[in-house]
């Protein structure tokens, strides 16, 4: 055993889950055995393993507020495999063990994915009962003002969040995001804060480069782009931005369409792409059936501003397919 907690304190997380495996083959009624297996698997990203060992950790712990820590365990990795049902119902049963504020965000994470919006504001507004200062929660209510589109809203959450954490890097780059049409000089020194305190995150970089855009400055907001590509090559959001750049502000008809096409293949559910895909096929004058099937795709999969635009489109003559508005609607 204290091998074991030694590896993985050291970072051995091989060598310590092969003496736990060893230690709950000896003792497998051991509900603290199994937890720290579970939480190493968990943080060498075997999900599907971590669940199983969280599983007869649950099992063999009689406390509430031990059953309740692998049951939040099991429910992260749940998100991870992107299983939300999954992932709610073990979470909802960490928070009839015990409530917590944490486990109230990651629920509201679950239910977000399954684009239940109401009752994940539900769950952050439980958070703030638990927990008034707990700027996870203020963060999240701000990232579900703004979908809800309530950007003042989400501005005092941010602003929130920022004040219980001044380092919190993501509620300066979504704070930057909402600054973005309102005070340029503002968002520009929250997203360089951002970057500051998290140079890997990827939508600063983006936000950054949509900034750089609107004022002008083309040559810094390609360099966001580009950087944005570098840290996550295989994220369909960077390539779409940039290709979306690229058709609006560069004479590059060819990389434009090659970062289109490499966002489609790397995140085919996602409707943005295909949008501003369509748009950039029209502006171009070229391949319109393509540049409908994309807006149709877009529109099915719930972007309105796709099917608004499939409504003012008239189908390619003798193409033996239905009007667009009528199936725009």
């Amino acid at each position: 055993m204290e091998a074991a907690v030694a590896d993985e304190l050291a970072g051995r997380l091989e060598e310590a889950e092969r003496r736990y495996e060893r230690l709950v083959a000896e003792d497998d009624g051991n509900g603290e055995l199994w937890l720290r297996l579970a939480a190493v698997r968990e943080e060498r990203e075997d999900w599907r393993g971590a669940i199983e060992a969280a599983e007869r950790a649950a099992a063999a712990h009689e406390e509430p507020e031990a059953r309740a820590g692998v049951r939040n365990l099991a429910g992260m990795c749940w998100l991870h495999l992107n299983e939300p049902k999954a992932a709610e119902r073990e979470l909802r049963r960490s928070l009839a063990e015990r409530p917590d504020p944490g486990t109230c965000v990651f629920l509201n994470t679950s239910l977000v994915m399954q684009g239940r919006d109401e009752e994940a504001r539900q769950c952050l507004e439980e958070a703030l009962r638990l927990d008034p200062d707990y700027e996870e929660a203020h963060y999240n209510l701000g990232c579900n003002d703004r979908r809800r589109g309530d950007s003042a809203a989400a501005e005092k959450r941010f602003r929130r969040a920022i004040e219980i954490d001044p380092d919190y890097a993501l509620a300066h780059a979504e704070l930057g995001h909402v600054l973005l049409g309102r005070d340029p000089e503002e968002a520009l020194r929250v997203l360089q804060r951002a970057i500051e305190l998290d140079a890997s995150h990827v939508w600063s970089r983006i936000y950054l480069a949509w900034l750089h855009w609107s004022c002008k400055r083309l040559d810094e907001a390609e360099h966001e782009y580009q950087a944005a590509i570098a840290l996550a090559p295989s994220w369909g959001d960077p390539h779409w931005t940039y290709a979306d750049f690229l058709a609006c502000t560069r004479d590059a008809r060819e990389p434009a369409t090659t970062h289109f096409e490499r966002a489609l293949a790397l995140d085919p559910d996602d409707h943005t792409a295909p949008y501003h895909y369509a748009k950039a096929l029209l502006r171009w004058g070229v391949d319109e059936e393509r540049a409908v099937a994309l807006l149709r795709a877009a529109a099915d999969a719930g972007n309105d501003r796709a099917a608004k635009l499939l409504a003012n489109i008239d189908e390619p003559a003798n193409s033996g397919v239905r009007a667009v508005g009528a199936r725009a609607r």
